[in-house]
């Protein structure tokens, strides 16, 4: 009885969100005309071009996914005419203003497969019920997602972005400053020790509003022996807005970084089940899960006498799998038996997920000799 009154219950609300949506779409939606001609994310042509129209002014106060307003406002198959616009985004960056302007600049729209996929390179300005939506030459500001976006003074830092896969390198790391006052993006062209192509990290602006401070996040990588792809960012950077020079604290010693091979078609779960009752006794790992986490995360003591801690999580993303260990690993081996760690780890996936025998490969990354660089110059 109770799962037929929460089914119902369910569907009332769905059916009032759909009343919802219609009524929003007779009052505000724009009509056929304006949304196929609006239909299609587009980049601008200016630096900004001003592309505020209904239909997408109308898809960002309602935040449909592009499926969901294709089929409201009877698009064509998405299969064939491309994605909608959308406003559903992950990895966009948000910056409210001084003046309470909020400021969203990007994002990625569905996964790579989904026929909606789409990152956008825009910027959109809300102020109350006001929609300015600018658009930029992907020359001047390319399809960006999973940047940082920090105000200093009259201008927004955009540091860093994921992007489409293809496009994907070691490429220097990506500064964008925006000018709030015109809205115009330009390039900023920075020298020194920078984190390569960043994306997912943290930044944080000096007391003095002088430095930025990036941390986390995770870096596209050439490998040893494996496919291209990010690795966790360990180290520390330091961005001088005044010079436009970076500035590294390494802490590569203090990570390592393994992928799951063995798994074939298999894929973890996004959320992992493993609870710490399934944890066998005399596993390395018994009693360290740590619990809530999206990831699977264990914090491991690395000294009996100090309070110092490694930090084991895999990141179940689908397929492969990654796992990374971050701490102070010197000190850990030194009272413990690291291959055996990671062989406990391991056999719980095995167990858990039913899949294996499972192996860790280490994700080292490909570094050029200075030979490499001095013949790769002359080749020039």
């Amino acid at each position: 009885m109770a799962e037929r009154s929460n089914e119902w219950a369910s569907n009332l609300r769905k059916q009032n969100w759909d009343d919802e949506r219609l009524q929003l779409l007779s009052k505000e939606g724009p009509d056929h005309q304006t949304f196929m001609k609006w239909r299609s994310p587009r980049s601008g042509i200016s630096n900004p071009e001003n592309l505020t129209n209904q239909f997408w002014a109308y898809a960002i106060r309602y935040g449909g996914s592009s499926w969901q307003l294709n089929q409201d406002l009877g698009g064509p198959d998405e299969f064939e005419a491309g994605p909608c616009f959308s406003f559903r985004r992950y990895g966009q960056a948000k910056v409210i203003l001084d003046d309470g302007r909020r400021v969203l600049i990007g994002g990625a729209h569905e996964d790579f497969y989904d026929p909606g996929f789409w990152i956008y390179n825009d910027v959109v300005v809300i102020e109350g019920d006001q929609v300015t939506i600018y658009g930029y030459p992907v020359n001047i500001f390319p399809p960006t997602d999973y940047a940082s976006a920090t105000l200093v003074g009259n201008e927004i830092w955009i540091i860093g972005h994921l992007g489409y896969r293809e496009h994907r390198s070691e490429a220097p790391t990506n500064v964008f400053i925006l000018n709030t006052d015109d809205w115009s993006i330009r390039v900023a062209e920075c020298d020194g020790d920078d984190p390569g192509s960043i994306w997912g990290h943290c930044a944080e602006l000096s007391s003095n509003g002088k430095q930025l401070l990036i941390s986390s996040g995770e870096c596209h990588r050439k490998l040893v022996g494996l496919p291209d792809q990010s690795l966790i960012n360990p180290s520390l950077y330091v961005l001088n807005l005044e010079n436009f020079s970076w500035f590294m604290f390494s802490r590569e010693s203090k990570c390592r970084q393994w992928q799951v091979s063995g798994i074939g078609e298999s894929a973890l779960s996004r959320s992992f089940d493993l609870t710490p009752e399934s944890v066998p006794n005399d596993n390395m790992l018994k009693n360290l899960l740590v619990p809530g986490q999206r990831d699977l995360d264990f914090r491991i003591a690395c000294d009996p006498g100090e309070d110092h801690f490694l930090t084991l999580t895999v990141q179940g993303l689908g397929h492969p799998v990654r796992v990374s260990l971050q701490g102070e690993i010197e000190s850990f081996v030194k009272f413990y038996d690291l291959d055996q760690l990671l062989k406990d780890l391991l056999e719980l996936m095995e167990l858990n997920y039913g899949i294996g025998p499972l192996k860790l490969e280490p994700m080292e990354r490909e570094r050029e000799s200075l030979l490499d660089n001095i013949l790769n110059f002359d080749s020039h």
